[in-house]
C-alpha cells in the first residue's frame, strides 16, 4: 500500500467521519489531527525534521505559508499544539519574552474554537482578553489538502515514516 493510500485511510476517512458528529463534539480530535499534520508538513517544508532542529525556521515557514502573523502563529502553537498534544486541552498560558527582562514570563491568553472562525489562527479580543481563535474543521481540512497536493511530502519524514500494514503474525504472544 502506498503512502497516499495510507494517508487517506488513516487521516482523510476518519476526518470525514468525525466532522459528521453533531454539535461539533469531534472538534478536539479533529483539531489535534490538524495540529500534528501541520507539524509534520511544515517540518518537512522547512527542513526542520530532526528533534534538535530549532523551531524558529519551522515557525517562520508555517506562518508565511498560512499568511499568519509570526507572533500569532507562535502563540497558537504554544497554546494549542503544546496544550492539545501534551494535555488534551489548549493551555491558558504562553511563555514569551518581555522587554524589561531577559527571561520568559507566562502571559495569559484565551482560546476559542468555532465553526465561524477562519481555517488559520487569528488573534481576537473576546471580553477584552486576547484570544487565539481557529476553526478546527477548516484548519484540519487545509492540512489534509496540503498533503494531498504534495504527495511527495508523505514519505519525506526521516524519523516518522508511515508504517506498514501487515497481518498479525501467527506466532505473536501478548502478555
Amino acid at each position: 500500500m502506498d503512502d497516499r493510500t495510507k494517508f487517506i485511510k488513516w487521516y482523510v476517512r476518519p476526518f470525514n467521519r468525525l466532522k459528521r458528529i453533531k454539535n461539533g463534539d469531534g472538534a478536539f480530535i479533529i483539531l489535534s489531527t490538524g495540529i500534528f499534520l501541520c507539524e509534520r508538513y511544515y517540518r518537512i517544508k522547512s527542513n526542520c525534521i530532526r528533534k534538535d532542529d530549532l523551531p524558529d525556521k519551522f515557525y517562520k515557514v508555517a506562518a508565511k505559508d498560512l499568511k499568519v502573523d509570526l507572533d500569532v502563529f507562535e502563540r497558537f502553537w504554544g497554546i494549542f499544539r503544546h496544550g492539545m498534544q501534551h494535555r488534551g486541552q489548549p493551555q491558558k498560558w504562553f511563555k514569551e519574552w518581555t522587554r524589561t527582562r531577559s527571561r520568559k514570563t507566562p502571559k495569559r491568553y484565551g482560546w476559542s474554537i468555532d465553526n465561524d472562525y477562519s481555517a488559520v489562527p487569528t488573534m481576537c479580543k473576546i471580553n477584552g482578553k486576547k484570544t487565539i481563535c481557529i476553526n478546527p474543521h477548516k484548519f484540519t481540512h487545509l492540512m489534509l489538502c496540503k498533503f494531498l497536493q504534495r504527495p511527495d511530502y508523505l514519505g519525506k519524514s526521516v524519523r516518522h515514516q508511515f508504517g506498514n500494514i501487515s497481518p498479525r503474525p501467527t506466532d505473536c504472544i501478548c502478555e
